[in-house]
């Protein structure tokens, strides 16, 4: 997120060597799509679109859950992966809270 934000507001964050914008778009398109090539596991499963607690296991947990950034990762991103970014933030939005006085973890 850090990377959108200084991309918005530093000119020479648009030129090589930075492209914080292109960095940060990069970056999320990693996130999503690493393993399709066989390598590796995605920080988002492809399926009910929630951020894994760990890429290589298949659950979450609802503190992980950042809806506030999809909005923007929807406004930003490729224009292939804004799809995703819409949609993950739905699934978010229906969540349960974890009850922050529960020592509880909560596993979706």
């Amino acid at each position: 997120m850090a990377l959108f934000f200084a991309s918005t507001v530093r000119e020479m964050a648009m030129n090589a060597p930075f492209n914080y914008g292109t960095q940060a778009r990069d970056l999320l398109r990693t996130c999503l799509h690493k393993a399709q090539d066989g390598i590796g596991h995605p920080m988002w499963d492809p399926h009910n679109k929630l951020i894994k607690f760990i890429p290589n296991c298949d659950y979450s947990d609802p503190s992980y859950q950042l809806p506030h950034f999809y909005v923007l990762f929807a406004l930003w991103a490729y224009p292939e992966d804004r799809p995703f970014w819409t949609e993950a933030w739905v699934s978010d939005k229906s969540l349960p809270s974890c009850d922050g006085a529960s020592a509880r973890i909560c596993l979706l």
